[in-house]
């Protein structure tokens, strides 16, 4: 196995290991809020339309990501 081989299989590790991080912390925040109520300030609150395309696309990120770092580690 060549250098160049090995140094995109530790940046497809590194890319997996943030992407696997960052859906650990999203959900583990999605729990804590679950449970706590909601603070009374007056910030506007996001539509039911905004949340679910911003929700998809954040999905969409982790899921492509996650495929591009493993097609790293895998196919190289």
């Amino acid at each position: 196995m060549d250098a160049s081989a090995i140094l995109v299989k530790i940046a497809g590790l590194v890319l997996f290991f943030f992407t696997a991080r960052s859906v650990y912390r999203h959900f583990k925040a999605r729990a804590a809020k679950r449970g706590k109520p909601k603070p009374s300030d007056n910030k506007p609150e996001q539509s039911k339309v905004e949340h679910a395309l911003n929700t998809f696309l954040l999905y969409a990120w982790f899921v492509f990501m996650t495929a591009l770092s493993l097609g790293m580690v895998v196919n190289n």
